[in-house]
Order: structure tokens, then sequence, then C-alpha cells
């Protein structure tokens, strides 16, 4: 995904997921449903963009709304 990103604010982006993805799965799930600018601003650059089926992904956000 580096080597397609362009401009700083992506790598930042980059940076963010890669830190997290070093993280506690728990630390993961809850950064990946959070709300506010930061967490819509990384979801630009998902780095699991492809690894759910719509569907999959649809139910996730379901049960993420649902906790």
């Amino acid at each position: 995904m580096r080597l397609n990103a362009r401009g700083a604010l992506s790598q930042g982006w980059l940076d963010d997921w890669e830190r997290m993805l070093d993280a506690p799965t728990g630390e993961l799930i809850e950064f990946m449903l959070a709300t506010g600018e930061r967490a819509d601003d990384l979801r630009q650059m998902t780095p699991f963009a492809g690894v759910l089926s719509e569907n999959e992904r649809r139910d996730v956000v379901r049960r993420g709304a649902a906790a």
C-alpha cells in the first residue's frame, strides 16, 4: 500500500494502521469501530479493503452499532 500511497497524509494514515495492527486485538477493534474525524480519515486508506464481502462488512458494521 505504501508504494501506491500519495502524499504525507496517506503515509501518516498507513503509519497509524501499522501501529494498530501491532497492538492487542481489543485495541484494534476499538480503533476500527471508532467514530470521529480521525477514524473517518483512517478509513480512507484501510488495509482491510476487499478482505470481507459486502454482506460480511455490513454484518460487522451492524454488530458494531449494536455493541
